[in-house]
């Protein structure tokens, strides 16, 4: 079997197959070496929450927060709660972003970033959870 990678894509150790499946974290692959099994979508049928994983605060934008959407759909213009360490804030989204693309809604396994209205720096921390307000 001709494969193109050097590396198992999912566990990085050095190819060996065993059939159409690593050797080593018994991952099946394609021919191509690229994973054969995609990770199933997210769970967009429940509330939005997001976990926050990291702040920005860009002057005359307000505060971004970033994290990958745990479950639901966000689109700009929701109504929002922030909860965490600062206690609970009601805010909205004023804008989504992915990969410096704007977006009209995120989905459950999108990684983005969300601008908050009506948020201060010290009313939100790594760890705090935004989800549908």
């Amino acid at each position: 079997m001709n494969v193109t990678a050097e590396r198992c894509p999912n566990c990085n150790a050095p190819l060996t197959l065993d059939g159409n499946v690593c050797a080593y974290c018994r991952v099946p692959l394609q021919v191509d070496g690229l994973p054969a099994v995609k990770a199933p979508p997210g769970d967009v049928s429940g509330p939005f929450e997001m976990e926050v994983r990291d702040i920005f605060s860009i002057t005359g934008r307000g505060i971004i927060v970033i994290g990958q959407v745990g479950r639901g759909r966000v689109a700009v213009g929701d109504q929002l709660v922030l909860e965490g360490a600062g206690g609970r804030v009601a805010t909205s989204c004023e804008a989504i972003e992915k990969f410096q693309k704007t977006l009209d809604q995120a989905v459950a396994g999108d990684n983005v970033g969300l601008q908050l209205r009506g948020v201060k720096k010290d009313q939100v921390a790594k760890g705090d959870w935004v989800r549908a307000g």
